[in-house]
């Protein structure tokens, strides 16, 4: 939620005449609603796989991170979000990987998470350098909490 309100922030911001605090405030709240309704049978799986496109620069994370950044509003949960899905690996019934996040550690991933924000993620390297220090730094923090590779 703290991270959904922070980009509503942006949002608000990057549009003030079409955004309201309380319509989007609303908005989050209804979500959330829906994403705690078993009954809507939304995977895991659906929801996390394709990190291509997810983690792409005009998709969800990566272009309102640059939006705030852009703004020098905060998007250090935003960041944190998007590292996070850099370590997600969604598996099907039969435990087997979406073929476009396989790529996506085979080519991306597995060079580096720098590299990620910089091919992947389209974050330039001495405008963002700011954003790409606290991602690194957020990497190593999940990499000891969760004790992933």
């Amino acid at each position: 939620r703290d991270t959904m309100l922070e980009s509503a922030e942006i949002l608000i911001a990057e549009y003030p005449n079409d955004f309201t605090k309380k319509d989007l405030t609303e908005h989050i709240d209804d979500l959330i609603k829906r994403f705690c309704n078993k009954a809507l049978g939304d995977t895991i799986y659906r929801v996390g796989r394709d990190l291509i496109r997810k983690l792409s620069p005009e998709d969800r994370l990566v272009g309102i991170i640059k939006k705030g950044f852009d703004r020098k509003l905060s998007v250090d949960k935003i960041l944190y979000a998007l590292v996070c899905g850099f370590y997600f690996r969604a598996t099907d019934e039969d435990g087997k990987m979406f073929d476009k996040d396989i790529e996506f550690v085979e080519c991306y991933f597995n060079n580096g998470l720098e590299y990620t924000l910089l091919k992947l993620c389209a974050f330039d390297k001495d405008y963002h350098k700011e954003l790409i220090e606290k991602a690194i730094n957020f990497a190593e923090k999940i990499k000891n909490k969760y004790k992933v590779i």
